[in-house]
């Protein structure tokens, strides 16, 4: 019964969401270009980055780049007529413990007095992480930086970007801003 359902996802930023993919693509396959199994390059060309997404080995699911994966995957949660919460991946890193505080308050509950702020990597190889893992400190190093933000990106890249997510209301409604000047100001 699909009401019964509750979901609750992440949102990340487009721009740091992509370079993500291109260190864990998770079933998510798009590398088609030697530029995109180049850490240095990946994404660029993101209008090249055609997505096949695998669900299950008989459910597959086909993008037209990685930015469109994105728009389309997370507008699918957000347009939902289903109760959900979307969380930025942004308030978690940067605004933890009122994020949790105020996550626990939608959900009916209540945050322990005790915050522990987990400083050591929250993920492993093991789970499926193939690429560099950081912790906390390096996460927000590298989140808080809009040079980082924008390496990477051509400027044919932005207006690609700006083009496929041009009509979504979710970069609005998650505050998520970019310029396709951006690069040829660095």
């Amino acid at each position: 019964r699909i009401e019964t359902i509750f979901p609750i996802m992440v949102i990340k930023d487009p721009l740091t969401w992509m370079k993500s993919m291109c260190r864990n693509h998770y079933e998510a396959f798009f590398k088609r270009l030697p530029a995109h199994r180049d850490t240095a390059s990946c994404p660029s060309p993101v209008n090249f980055t055609r997505t096949l997404m695998k669900y299950q080995p008989t459910i597959h699911s086909e993008y037209p780049s990685l930015v469109d994966f994105w728009q389309q995957w997370n507008f699918e949660y957000w347009n939902t007529t289903l109760p959900h919460l979307i969380i930025r991946f942004e308030d978690l890193l940067f605004d933890s413990q009122p994020t949790i505080s105020r996550i626990c308050f939608c959900l009916g509950g209540y945050m322990r007095d005790q915050f522990r702020q987990a400083e050591e990597p929250t993920k492993s190889i093991r789970e499926g992480h193939r690429g560099p893992i950081n912790d906390r400190s390096k996460a927000l190093r590298l989140y808080s930086s809009e040079v980082e933000r924008y390496s990477k990106y051509s400027s044919h890249d932005l207006r690609f970007i700006s083009d496929v997510l041009q009509n979504t209301p979710l970069l609005r409604d998650f505050n998520y801003h970019f310029s396709i000047d951006y690069s040829s100001s660095l």
